[in-house]
């Protein structure tokens, strides 16, 4: 994480810096993920046994109905729809097809059960919970929220990093639109949420919501009822709109040193996408990721000698590099907040 020194933010566009723990997260880990390389290698194996058998199976079965639609195994079954033939292969096939992937989803599990609370317990007094959520009660007021008819949420870190509370979590949110055969299901975000606390006072709500564009901003003047407020630094401009229910307390939380920090994380995090808000003494923060985040390597690659460890490491020290960066541990100044 990017201790700050007399409130210096980090170069345009340099990546947040993390500690490194003491010897290094992959050699804390190096006993862990030796013994689970061989777990890995022996899921593998099954794997691929499973996926030749599924293919054996549900191929003899298309043979089978092949040869008695032309009536090799019977005159009269060649008068039956092949409609009826082809069923039992499709079934076959989802039935094995699902019994085949479950070596890998066995050593997905063993993988987040045993490394992911590892890499929880470096980055301080952390815990880690493969199907844990934020609630999402704590997370409406915020308006940042999309319409959404499905919040599914896995793979939640909550701990205390510099006397700031930290929820973190893998989201995907979901919407149902259209109707009839045209009905389908859209995604609406996918990424990262995270809740941080703050020693800050804010007793209204400031948004940064991600910038539209001149025409939608200019239509969009008023959001939830709060007021678009206009800021000074250019670059914080190109990344973010702001809409507050009090101006002169977002303004006063909106420091320079606040609104260069959020610019830099919005160009490392998020693709540019970032979104946040503080409100009720919280900082909830919005990442856009369209990959699936905190998974294994391939089951086809030697977990010892990927580098995915110590990289999901580094990408939770930049979350809370956030806390660093806002000095969300800092109590209130005297610009009131």
């Amino acid at each position: 994480m990017t201790d700050m020194v007399d409130g210096a933010m980090p170069e345009e566009g340099a990546r947040p810096q993390q500690a490194a723990p003491s010897g290094g997260i992959e050699a804390q880990l190096r006993p862990v993920l030796e013994g689970l390389d061989q777990e890995r290698e022996s899921q593998k194996n099954e794997l691929l046994f499973r996926i030749a058998v599924a293919v054996l199976g549900t191929g003899a079965l298309a043979v089978v109905g092949a040869l008695a639609s032309v009536g090799a195994l019977g005159a009269g079954l060649a008068n039956i729809s092949m409609v009826v033939y082809a069923i039992p292969p499709l079934i076959a096939a989802v039935g094995l097809g699902f019994w085949a992937i479950q070596p890998r989803q066995r050593y997905v599990s063993t993988y987040k059960s045993q490394v992911l609370p590892v890499i929880a317990g470096t980055l301080g007094a952390f815990k880690y919970e493969e199907t844990g959520r934020i609630a999402e009660s704590r997370l409406r007021a915020s308006t940042l929220m999309p319409n959404f008819d499905d919040y599914k949420s896995e793979d939640k870190f909550t701990g205390t990093y510099k006397d700031v509370d930290v929820e973190l979590a893998e989201v995907r949110m979901t919407r149902e639109q259209g109707s009839g055969k045209d009905r389908e299901t859209v995604t609406v975000f996918k990424g990262l949420f995270a809740l941080l606390t703050t020693r800050r006072t804010v007793s209204g709500k400031t948004v940064l919501k991600r910038d539209r564009g001149a025409i939608a901003n200019w239509l969009g003047e008023k959001f939830g009822g709060m007021q678009k407020i206009e800021m000074a630094d250019p670059a914080f401009e190109k990344h973010f709109e702001v809409y507050a229910t009090d101006p002169a307390e977002a303004r006063a939380l909106l420091t320079p040193a606040i609104t260069e920090g959020m610019t830099a994380l919005s160009k490392h995090m998020g693709d540019g996408r970032l979104q946040a808000a503080f409100y009720d003494d919280q900082l909830f923060v919005m990442v856009p990721n369209s990959k699936d985040l905190f998974e294994p390597p391939s089951i086809f690659t030697s977990i010892v000698k990927d580098a995915g460890v110590a990289r999901l490491s580094r990408e939770l020290g930049d979350v809370l590099s956030i806390i660093d960066i806002l000095k969300l541990n800092e109590a209130a100044g005297t610009n009131g907040l």
